[in-house]
């Protein structure tokens, strides 16, 4: 999603070593949605129930003491590529009405750009990545948005989505793109320490000098329930105020 990503809450733990980088340009893996938790094994790690919700497909064991070793050991996943055990998750959304909506699937792509002049290196075993700003307030260029009737992505929110066909349902991704240049030191990132930049067209900067695949993950939201979406009503989570051990939910725009 986030991100601490796309929002804070677009994150994805990339299990490396459960999906290899590929030589050609592309490869692609398709998740099935699995579970929701307020969980976040990246920035909030052992805090069970503390953090924003999030949708979690890949691996099925997915929680918020999750490793790359306990990934490793528990394998089961929701991917078709059965070799991915992979942890990917993504805030919650809500919709204009106050419904809170599972997504019906992730597609993530990793990608490669420029190999010929920077050289890709494969992802290190257990590299955590995080993207998007939880803070945003405007459009990002590695967050897009689409629906699926509609004229393709965009950074901005505020399209009508409409029926992908006549009597069918209204479909309305998000795209994440993740940092592509490692600092070849940290596998996880910190509140105050990125582990990722971005590449400079493919060129990755000293101080981030290892240049890996580009995860660009694809949230699917199939709505049979709705003929219309106005996206710049549409909600994410994000993290909650709490009491005890009680939440008070909090939500933002799709910029957060």
């Amino acid at each position: 999603m986030k991100l601490n990503l796309i929002t804070v809450s677009l994150a994805t733990l990339v299990a490396a070593g459960a999906f290899p980088a590929h030589a050609g340009p592309q490869a692609h893996v398709v998740c099935g949605y699995h579970h929701t938790l307020g969980d976040d094994a990246i920035m909030m790690f052992g805090k069970a129930n503390r953090a924003m919700w999030h949708d979690f497909f890949g691996n099925t064991h997915t929680d918020a003491v999750s490793t790359y070793q306990t990934l490793r050991a528990q394998p089961d996943t929701t991917c078709d590529n059965k070799a991915d055990s992979s942890a990917y998750w993504a805030p919650s959304m809500k919709l204009p009405d106050g419904e809170i909506v599972n997504p019906a699937y992730q597609k993530t792509y990793y990608q490669s750009t420029n190999v010929a002049q920077y050289p890709l290196h494969p992802f290190p075993a257990g590299l955590e990545l995080l993207a998007g700003d939880h803070h945003g307030t405007g459009p990002s260029s590695a967050i897009t948005f689409l629906c699926a009737n509609g004229k393709g992505y965009t950074n901005k929110v505020g399209e009508i989505c409409g029926l992908r066909k006549a009597g069918d349902a209204v479909q309305f991704n998000i795209g994440i793109a993740f940092p592509n240049c490692w600092d070849g030191v940290n596998l996880k990132p910190t509140h105050s320490h990125n582990n990722a930049i971005y590449a400079d067209h493919g060129k990755c900067s000293a101080d981030y000098p290892v240049k890996i695949p580009t995860v660009n993950m694809n949230i699917a939201w199939v709505l049979p329930q709705i003929s219309s979406l106005d996206t710049s009503k549409v909600e994410l989570s994000m993290d909650p105020v709490m009491h005890g051990e009680t939440r008070e939910e909090r939500w933002g725009s799709l910029y957060t």
